[in-house]
């Protein structure tokens, strides 16, 4: 073992909201809109959707690695479970939530 790696690392993340508004990885109501934000379902098996749809779309993995993008409503996750993070353009900023990807 290294001396200075730990043998175990946890990465715990909430979402980041660049826009500074609070956002939730969960299906939540905006309360700053007449328009509620979800995202769905999370965790998933594939794909991931969210409402309303999003200007334009980059999935990353959490080192930061674009691994798609795209616009609209939808975007299909890597085939490797794990954690990946979307980043969604709406007409007020940049939102990031973090995604699970279920084997």
């Amino acid at each position: 073992m290294h001396p200075l790696r730990p043998q175990a690392t946890a990465l715990w993340m909430d979402v980041v909201s660049l826009s500074g508004r609070p956002s939730s990885v969960r299906e939540t109501a905006d309360t700053t809109s007449d328009k509620a934000f979800r995202l769905w379902p999370n965790p998933t098996p594939g794909p991931v959707s969210w409402h309303p749809d999003a200007l334009e779309y980059r999935l990353t993995d959490l080192q930061g690695h674009l691994l798609q993008s795209g616009t609209g409503g939808q975007a299909q996750l890597p085939p490797t479970p794990g954690c990946y993070l979307i980043h969604l353009r709406r007409s007020d900023g940049w939102e990031t939530h973090k995604i699970i990807r279920l084997p």
